[in-house]
């Protein structure tokens, strides 16, 4: 055979040279790669007229364990190596995924990759405490970032209603909410025969926010005269609307409250307009009392002065905080403007509590 204008094919690292085939201005050279490297689409170099030989097929592999580029082997070329995020599953860094290796956050487990450049598809099974979205993958289309991930935490009863559209009966249900990385609490779903239903916690004491009438007047101690505006009221509350993202309540849901009279007030809030003697007399009342709920209110929950010549006291404990305040007119507010919740770790929880299944989970 007439030697190649190209010279002798190469033979770099990782390549075994298993034939070489052709006629003078084409010839083919064909390679066996070695255990550490792997074929490109073609398994061959090619020679044609006196140019130099194409590039050769044999890369060093790479591969992803959940998102994390681990090289199996540093062996290689000039070129970039190859990366493989799932077995079964190979491309060259030129062709990966423009939005990077897919996402494998908390609560997800990569089962695999597919697709080809500039449209892949990841598929994930959720951990058990997590729950399939009505969609399975998240999908990396163009340059764009990955869509967004599956499985959601069972953190609310809006996901337990999406993994499980039986359940349409409001009541006590366990939730494990990321937050309190996730743990079991135990939280009331209402409007559960809807695409939208809410969540809330129970409240098994008084929980009551009075915005007195009345004023006081100069040297007459605390004795209250006459006078009405229209945000005075009364409100008591056996349910309190909960953001479990946050584990916080949700400001001005008054869905379980009872009204006493006037305006509706403000979970977690303290006000009155006594104008005169404030200090001493502080005569609007508040009381939050999360006693056997399985939860408690949390140390970062803070208050702050709201309104004008405002004065305020809180006397707490874990479970229970008793507010005083009073202003011209005045008061105090969550510093946050919500109530942050922690889990009671020596709560029992009731065996009557609806323990959620997904009809979506294990795929």
């Amino acid at each position: 055979m007439v030697s190649p204008a190209c010279g002798l094919p190469p033979v770099p690292k990782g390549h075994q040279i298993l034939e070489v085939i052709g006629s003078a201005g084409n010839y083919t050279a064909r390679y066996k790669c070695g255990q550490y490297y792997i074929h490109r689409q073609i398994g061959e170099t090619r020679c044609i007229g006196d140019s130099d030989w194409t590039e050769t097929p044999c890369k060093g592999k790479h591969t992803i364990n959940n998102s994390v580029s681990q090289p199996l082997e540093t062996k290689g070329t000039n070129r970039e190596r190859f990366i493989g995020s799932h077995p079964g599953f190979e491309y060259f860094v030129e062709d990966a995924p423009a939005c990077g290796p897919p996402p494998v956050p908390k609560g997800h487990k990569l089962l695999e990759v597919i697709g080809s450049p500039g449209n892949y598809t990841a598929r994930y099974k959720c951990d058990q405490l997590y729950v399939h979205r009505q969609i399975d993958e998240t999908r990396c289309i163009g340059d764009s970032d990955w869509t967004e991930t599956p499985c959601k935490d069972f953190a609310s009863c809006a996901t337990i209603k999406e993994c499980n559209s039986s359940y349409t009966t409001d009541g006590e249900y366990i939730h494990y909410p990321g937050i309190l990385n996730s743990s079991s609490v135990r939280l009331y779903c209402h409007n559960m025969n809807t695409s939208n239903p809410k969540t809330y916690l129970t409240l098994n004491a008084t929980n009551v926010f009075d915005y007195p009438t009345g004023r006081c007047g100069n040297n007459t101690g605390c004795k209250v005269f006459p006078y009405t505006n229209p945000d005075q009221g009364k409100t008591t509350f056996t349910k309190v609307a909960i953001d479990t993202k946050k584990m916080s309540s949700i400001k001005n849901d008054y869905t379980f409250t009872i009204q006493h009279f006037g305006a509706q007030r403000t979970y977690g809030s303290v006000y009155c307009c006594s104008r005169s003697n404030i200090a001493m007399c502080l005569r609007g009342r508040s009381t939050l009392d999360v006693t056997n709920t399985g939860l408690m209110i949390s140390n970062s929950t803070t208050w702050s002065k709201t309104g004008h010549s405002s004065h305020f006291t809180v006397n707490r404990t874990d479970f229970v905080v008793q507010l005083r305040g009073d202003g011209s007119c005045g008061g105090a507010r969550p510093t946050s403007n919500l109530i942050q919740f922690v889990k009671d770790q020596q709560y029992v929880m009731p065996v009557d509590t609806i323990d959620p299944q997904c009809l979506l989970l294990g795929i």
